[in-house]
């Protein structure tokens, strides 16, 4: 018996031993780029956090990472582009939250600088209804907060079947029937709705400015008239429309930020989340 346990123990050991030394070049990486952002070099801080992206995948923390340095370098168009990456993939994470409120009320106040006509509001149009629905459910909560939530329905739908099929008691099959169907609709409600939180990260509708100050076009070509006060970098605006060149790729998007704010927008000075 003790020979089992010692043959256990090693195996044991050699899965942390491999763990760890896979995951070592990532720390690694990782470590010497928050090491340049704690140097208070920006730039390349930047440049290490993109590569160790590229080399080990997209997660909410790299890319609250990255919103920081751009951040502190005074990008705050690419800043914030990555935090609202970032709470895409983690809609509840407080710093991410609390980064990107700061961001907003930053990139406003240099609007609301710029304006013109006072009157004018640089804050984003209400939502509708339904949108403002749609946005609960399938951005407000992630895929796999509504993937976990459909895997405990599927857990005690088995245990639902489980108690009906195996249960004597007349008082308990009725509540495995009925509660089996309760947890059958919950699982495929909670599934459905994990996949059109997967789609909506997949197909976004909005974007962020990156050029420095542009305003909104009346038409989409570089020659039309302004339609609107500049707005800075940092802007998130609403697509409505898109422009595209004779090789079909997107070169206008004719976007929103609310009624005051409508018109075109080249696509080399706009990002789309």
């Amino acid at each position: 018996m003790k020979i089992y346990r010692f043959i256990f123990a090693l195996i044991m050991l050699a899965g942390s031993v491999a763990t760890v030394s896979a995951a070592s070049p990532e720390r690694r990486d990782l470590a010497s780029a928050d090491s340049a952002y704690n140097a208070g070099n920006f730039s390349d801080a930047i440049r290490r956090y993109k590569a160790v992206m590229e080399m080990y995948g997209t997660s909410a923390a790299s890319l609250y990472d990255l919103g920081n340095a751009y951040y502190q370098s005074g990008d705050l168009g690419n800043a914030r582009l990555c935090y609202e990456r970032a709470r895409r993939l983690d809609p509840t994470g407080k710093l991410i939250n609390n980064n990107l409120n700061y961001v907003i009320t930053k990139v406003e106040d240099a609007n609301r600088s710029s304006l013109t006509d006072k009157k004018l509001s640089v804050e984003p149009g209400a939502a509708g209804f339904f949108e403002s629905i749609h946005r609960s459910l399938a951005v407000d909560l992630s895929t796999d907060s509504w993937a976990r939530l459909s895997g405990i329905a599927f857990v005690l739908l088995v245990c639902c079947a489980a108690m009906y099929l195996f249960s004597h008691n007349v008082n308990l099959r009725k509540v495995g029937f009925f509660g089996g169907g309760l947890m059958a609709f919950f699982t495929a409600a909670m599934l459905a709705l994990a996949f059109m939180s997967a789609n909506a990260y997949e197909h976004s509708d909005d974007g962020i400015i990156m050029a420095f100050k542009t305003p909104l076009l009346s038409e989409p070509d570089r020659g039309a008239k302004a339609a609107t006060s500049p707005l800075h970098r940092g802007t998130r605006l609403h697509i409505l429309a898109e422009e595209t060149g004779p090789s079909g790729e997107t070169v206008w998007f004719k976007v929103r930020l609310n009624d005051d704010f409508v018109g075109w927008i080249p696509a080399a000075d706009f990002e789309v989340i």
